[in-house]
């Protein structure tokens, strides 16, 4: 599970260099599922 302070900083972080370059390994590894709620 992953928290982040804002939607913005979510975009960010996956947008990021940093999270592109281990992308792939995340996707070929495990299956996923995402929850968005904000309050």
């Amino acid at each position: 599970m992953i928290e982040f302070e804002s939607r913005r900083q979510l975009e960010q972080c996956f947008a990021s260099a940093e999270y592109a370059a281990v992308k792939g390994l995340r996707e070929n590894s495990v299956k996923t599922n995402a929850i968005i709620v904000e309050q």
